[in-house]
């Protein structure tokens, strides 16, 4: 994501700072106070907290909270915060003051178990109302301010006992809101076997939550997505699937057929396929397009658990990542997103960097290409999240 400053007086203003230490209620404190301070003399509107799983959400957003009262706090714990650069431990601030910036937020609880009613319920939250108005007179009111809309989302990321339900609640979303509200998201985890982490905005904290913060904004901004694999096999035909489980794959098990075709055998209940080979799977969409579907763990019926329902009848592609950082995913999404939000220098970068990515690269390679978004984005801020899983629909 990012905003435009204007020359003549940024009508954006971002603080972003790092922070750490064992007491977390101080140590989000700090972060924060030296995040405010950098805005001058503006407010902050907007306050986002990420956190890595040794410190305590409650206590965080309380400590963020004590420095910016005022503002929407909000944010999530992950295994890897940003601040300019990957952090595996700390916290991270970033405050952003605009009169050109409103936003509203809904928290759900078990969203892992129900995705559904926990969308349902965050989107129920009074504040978000008026955001979420899709009258005439409201649309009208927004082409007057020349305002956009935006979502940004935190959904369960994957563990071993259940999959992530980040992709049905982006759609579903983009469903709701009648494809006019870009959705910006992220699957929040701890880490790939641990708790599916938290998210936290006010002053609820929700393990397993839902959060879904929307924008209003004059301001410019882009979003992108991009995957980073390239076709590397021959098309797979899908004979049976039921929703994420895949069943038989040219009429053999899945967990047979993705599993030599990832080079493993003798797999596992604990085995990541995409994670211990490096390779996931496409759909095609369009010639030489394909959206990713990542082979998590194997099922007891000899199926294989992915990251999005795959439909009988269709086919799978063997993809392997592209590892320059030149021109991987990572700088042809944070390319597209600043071409999107126009000529102006950005004034934030926020990236939801896939941490299933970094564990294929490795720490060098997943640096490297945050790298090359930093060298992409000139004096932006680069915040954000490693995240278990991301999702946009633009």
């Amino acid at each position: 994501m990012t905003h435009d400053i204007d020359p003549g007086g940024p009508p954006l203003r971002t603080g972003l700072a790092f922070a750490e230490g064992s007491d977390s209620f101080a140590t989000a404190a700090r972060a924060a106070m030296t995040a405010v301070r950098a805005l001058g003399d503006e407010l902050p509107r907007i306050v986002f907290v990420h956190h890595a799983p040794c410190h305590d959400s409650a206590a965080v957003l309380r400590g963020a909270r004590s420095v910016a009262p005022g503002a929407l706090v909000l944010g999530c714990s992950t295994e890897g915060p940003f601040c300019g650069e990957l952090r595996r431990d700390g916290i991270t601030v970033t405050a952003l003051a605009s009169p050109h910036l409103r936003g509203a937020v809904g928290l759900a609880r078990n969203a892992a178990s129900g995705w559904s009613a926990a969308l349902d319920e965050a989107l129920a939250a009074p504040a978000l109302a008026a955001l979420l108005d899709a009258s005439p007179e409201a649309s009208r009111r927004r082409v007057r301010k020349g305002s956009r809309r935006f979502a940004i989302v935190y959904a369960p990321g994957e563990c071993e006992e259940l999959a992530s339900p980040l992709f049905e609640v982006v759609e579903a979303l983009r469903f709701r809101t009648l494809g006019r509200v870009p959705v910006f998201a992220a699957a929040v985890g701890d880490g790939p076997t641990g708790s599916p982490g938290s998210v936290f905005a006010g002053d609820e904290v929700a393990c397993g939550g839902l959060l879904v913060l929307i924008i209003e904004t004059e301001l410019e901004f882009g979003i992108s997505l991009a995957h980073g694999f390239r076709a590397s096999g021959n098309a797979m035909r899908v004979d049976a699937a039921e929703g994420r489980e895949l069943l038989l794959v040219d009429g053999c098990a899945a967990s047979h057929v993705l599993g030599a075709s990832s080079s493993l055998r003798g797999l596992s209940s604990l085995d990541h396929i995409t994670l211990s080979s490096g390779k996931a799977f496409g759909i095609p969409e369009r010639p030489g397009e394909f959206a990713i579907s990542v082979a998590s763990h194997p099922t007891t019926t000899g199926g294989v658990r992915m990251s999005r329902p795959v439909q009988p009848g269709s086919e799978l592609v063997g993809m392997e990542l592209v590892r320059d950082a030149a021109s991987g995913g990572a700088a042809e999404a944070a390319g597209k997103a600043l071409l999107r939000a126009g000529s102006s220098p950005a004034g934030l970068v926020m990236v939801h960097y896939c941490a299933l990515r970094a564990s294929i690269l490795g720490e060098e390679g997943a640096r490297a290409e945050l790298a090359r978004i930093r060298e992409l984005a000139g004096q932006a801020p680069l915040a954000g999240i490693l995240s278990r899983g991301t999702g946009v629909r633009a």
